[in-house]
């Protein structure tokens, strides 16, 4: 829930792609693909492109214009454990002033296996957002 305030969140499965190199050939900045392509082992370079996706779907939906944003015309952090951070909009400098970026931190359980980001409009008079993570677990779990 966000009180007056636009707000994304992605969440996604951390899992080898095939086509990793090609989709951020696709979809990600000039800054995010020489960063990914800069790193090693593949696992790290795995987690990182799920940092920078999440990170990117967030943005783009607390937008609300969908994928007719187009994802290479901003840049993102996306080193694992680094903090999320929108670093540079395309002809919108103000942008990252409007909107902070977190990564949520998940379970343990979870963590190994999913990445997910939030994005929270900020407010111009109180630029500090307080964000809880609620753990839903069924019975018997």
């Amino acid at each position: 829930m966000a009180l007056n305030r636009e707000l994304g969140v992605d969440v996604e499965h951390m899992r080898y792609l095939a086509d990793a190199d090609q989709i951020a050939d696709n979809f990600f900045s000039l800054y995010e693909r020489k960063m990914l392509r800069s790193l090693l082992p593949e696992n790290v370079r795995t987690e990182a492109f799920f940092c920078c996706w999440t990170r990117k779907e967030a943005y783009v939906k607390a937008l609300g214009n969908g994928l007719s944003q187009p994802l290479d015309q901003f840049d993102v952090t996306l080193l694992p454990g680094e903090e999320a951070e929108l670093l540079a909009v395309q002809g919108k400098p103000e942008e990252m002033q409007r909107w902070r970026l977190h990564n949520v931190v998940l379970p343990p359980v979870y963590a190994r296996h999913y990445k997910a980001a939030l994005v929270v409009e900020s407010s111009a008079a109180n630029t500090d957002s307080l964000i809880e993570l609620w753990q839903w677990q069924a019975e018997g779990e």
